[in-house]
């Protein structure tokens, strides 16, 4: 399984949304728009997941490319380190951390 990240996304995209706009590239596994806490807005980006990772790479092409007059950034999600944190050593969350290909 492969992670994209999607940034500068347009406030009215929802998971649902998110996941047609890259269901042509392949199987779309997860899609999920990040929602701020103390306001249930969304935050403007998002993460999609496919199922291989050929249509991860093949995704990257939307990069720049315009959804509701708004530019979206595309690019590869990488999993993030664990933070060392002596309180929690079970940390079953997982973090991304964004791979620029430009």
């Amino acid at each position: 399984m492969s992670k994209i990240f999607v940034g500068n996304l347009p406030w009215s995209i929802n998971n649902s949304s998110l996941k047609d706009l890259f269901t042509s590239f392949g199987n779309v596994t997860d899609s999920v728009v990040v929602i701020d806490k103390n306001t249930g807005r969304s935050r403007g980006f998002g993460f999609v997941s496919f199922k291989e990772q050929n249509a991860a790479n093949d995704s990257l092409v939307l990069n720049q490319h315009l959804v509701e007059n708004r530019s979206i950034r595309v690019s590869l999600a990488l999993d993030k380190p664990p933070k060392n944190n002596t309180h929690n050593t079970h940390n079953t969350h997982n973090t991304y951390n964004i791979h620029n290909t430009h």
